[in-house]
């Protein structure tokens, strides 16, 4: 029950401990009353793949959590979750990525951009 508590020295050792156990490939641990990585990919792949049946769609914007980012950027572009770190984020950030219905594959051409939120900092 931390939801939304500052955390504390512990909950950092925890934390630490099991993202190094994911580097590790040990995708399916998970925190007390959470979600591993592997449960949470399985959910996001019933969005995808009802997002990819949608193929008169030109633009979608997803706003999700930074570890929910990073498991699906990890998912989407290695199909490995163990690699889900090599994604950086900040709040706000924005990834785009363009998916060939053709070859079933994202490009990833936008990384943890920021740049959007300098142009709204200049026009106030």
């Amino acid at each position: 029950k931390r939801e939304g508590k500052i955390p504390d020295e512990d909950d950092n050792f925890h934390f630490a401990k099991i993202t190094k156990k994911w580097a590790e490939g040990h995708t399916n641990l998970k925190f007390e009353e959470g979600e591993s990585p592997e449960e949470v990919a399985e959910r996001q792949a019933e969005f995808l793949d009802l997002l990819l049946s949608k193929k008169n769609e030109n633009t979608i914007l997803i706003a999700m959590h930074g570890r929910a980012l990073k498991i699906l950027l990890s998912k989407i572009i290695h199909n490995d979750l163990s690699k889900m770190d090599q994604f950086d984020h900040t709040n706000l950030c924005l990834y785009v990525l363009n998916y060939d219905y053709q070859t079933n594959t994202f490009e990833l051409t936008k990384y943890n951009d920021t740049s959007h939120l300098e142009v709204s900092k200049n026009t106030q």
